[in-house]
């Protein structure tokens, strides 16, 4: 389960993923389709001015957990658990002052 402190920030990023295949046809027709039938949710979670302690959990998180899959609930969502894996290759914090860090992480349903 995906930890719930540190609590992502307001400004963070929730939607939906469909992707579509686009081709043209010589004589200049466009035509589209789903790539998938059903889409997906992903989640850019930001974290501001949150501890050094509180990013040591994010980033043993991620350590421990990249490369598989685990549950996480929106704060906004509190009723809906998605099963969701990290879109991203690394974690990094950006330093404010000597206390406090900022950094995000992105999530993508399986």
């Amino acid at each position: 389960m995906y930890p719930s402190t540190p609590s992502p920030r307001f400004q963070s990023v929730r939607g939906k993923s469909l992707p579509a295949l686009r081709t043209e046809s010589e004589a200049n027709y466009g035509n589209t389709r789903k790539r998938s039938t059903r889409s997906r949710a992903y989640f850019q979670l930001k974290y501001d001015a949150i501890t050094h302690e509180e990013f040591s959990t994010l980033e043993a998180f991620f350590l421990a957990n990249q490369g598989s899959t685990f549950s996480f609930v929106y704060p906004l969502e509190p009723l809906t658990t998605y099963t969701v894996m990290f879109n991203m290759d690394k974690i990094e914090a950006t330093d404010i002052n000597p206390n406090r860090c900022t950094t995000s992480v992105e999530l993508i349903q399986v």
